[in-house]
């Protein structure tokens, strides 16, 4: 676009091509023959990088990113701040008790008999034990959701258990009275995991839901403070008063996704990959066109995981948009560039040594790329200061991962 923003000026909109002595040029040349030259080693380096930034994404569950997969895929779901009045009657109320004890032993049976007294005291004689077959809460104003619904509220069958561990890892898709699904994600705090079983906890989570129209909230409350005041022996720490410093209203979004925006996903990817095909079949000068097709494959897969990694640390909130639409604008503009290098390589005759043909062609097409991508981010830059703050992020993750895509053109695909 930037080519064709500057016609007036210029008078074509193709890209300009630089002298052979033009420093931009020479820089490109030696990095696509050292590249060449040096293929290995730059591939190793490459993948080396790879593997270290979707590590994280791929196998830590416990991971900011990879805490996606925990969440349903058939919906879009996201939780944000609410922008309007805080004053704005709510429709729930949801209360968090985190009970800590020694660092990472939170499934300890001590803490858990604790637990069981402590939820008792706080909700009453509402502990409801799951019934098979019997889904449903019998009071529609108010639930709760806690890490002994493991045990069924059954302090008994605690008592029984031989191994605490290895019933949480057995049960975590086991639904609650509620129908919740006892995931770990949603019970425990401080989790360490070994690949997808939980290894320990630092905290219990119990979450109270009421409506804002059922009196269960006041009661809890009310209780959570007589809690705090006596204390009633138990090793756990309080707040002082046992009410909390401040609440945030949010706003949850739970959408599935339409017929229509089904059809729009599929339609956009259906033609990137006849895009794809047609290309693919316009090339004459390679073997392997399966090969290509691989390569061009894991570049872009890495680039999206490596950028979850990133916005993942950076605490970026992704769970505004739906998920199938994040790989998009990297096919996009991570194929144009590919087939840009493709085309200046193989514009090249086959007799040209293939160190001086990749040289060449990365000289050629690297000032373009550079300026492409760097008008990518700055679009994505400014539409990230106008648009919502779902979108913000879907910009900032496309900004993300524009870079790693570029990074991996200049070293892994250019190698291969």
């Amino acid at each position: 676009m930037l080519w064709y923003l500057l016609y007036p000026v210029r008078g074509t909109s193709d890209p300009p091509r630089l002298r052979s002595d033009h420093p931009i040029r020479r820089a490109f040349y030696r990095h696509g023959l050292i590249t060449a030259r040096y293929w290995l080693l730059c591939m190793l380096v490459s993948v080396s990088v790879g593997v270290s930034l979707i590590y994280p994404t791929v196998f830590q569950s416990d991971f900011p990113a990879a805490g996606l997969s925990g969440l349903p895929h058939h919906v879009w779901a996201s939780t944000r701040a609410f922008p309007g009045d805080a004053d704005k009657p709510h429709d729930l109320e949801m209360r968090q008790i985190w009970i800590h004890g020694s660092y990472m032993k939170a499934l300890e049976k001590d803490l858990l008999r604790d637990v069981f007294v402590l939820q008792n005291a706080i909700l009453g004689e509402t502990s409801e034990a799951y019934v098979p077959g019997a889904l449903g809460n019998t009071h529609p104003g108010w639930g709760y959701h806690s890490p002994l619904t493991y045990w069924n509220n059954s302090l008994a069958r605690l008592e029984a258990d031989p191994d605490i561990l290895q019933t949480v890892n057995e049960d975590s898709c086991q639904p609650s009275f509620l129908n919740f699904t006892l995931r770990p994600l949603s019970v425990f705090a401080g989790k360490a995991f070994s690949g997808s079983q939980l290894e320990a906890a630092d905290a219990l989570v119990i979450s109270l839901f009421n409506r804002n129209d059922d009196p269960k909230g006041e009661i809890w409350q009310r209780n959570i403070k007589i809690v705090a005041s006596q204390s009633s022996g138990l090793p756990i720490r309080y707040e002082r008063t046992g009410t909390p410093e401040h609440s945030q209203l949010f706003e949850y979004r739970i959408q599935p996704l339409s017929f229509r925006q089904n059809s729009l996903l599929a339609m956009a990817y259906g033609i990137i990959f006849i895009y794809v095909g047609l290309s693919l079949r316009r090339l004459k000068a390679f073997h392997s066109r399966f090969g290509l097709v691989v390569t061009a494959i894991t570049q872009m897969t890495t680039s999206i995981l490596a950028s979850f990694t990133i916005c993942g640390l950076l605490q970026i909130n992704l769970a505004q948009i739906p998920q199938e639409a994040y790989p998009f604008v990297v096919l996009v503009i991570g194929l144009e560039n590919i087939f840009r290098l493709i085309n200046a390589v193989v514009a090249y005759p086959p007799e040209m040594m293939n160190t001086q043909r990749i040289a060449n062609g990365m000289a050629d097409i690297g000032h373009s790329s550079l300026a492409s991508a760097a008008q990518n981010l700055l679009i994505l830059w400014l539409l990230s200061l106008v648009v919502s703050p779902g979108v913000a992020a879907f910009c900032a993750f496309a900004a993300v991962a524009l870079l790693f895509d570029y990074f991996f053109l200049l070293t892994f695909f250019l190698a291969v």
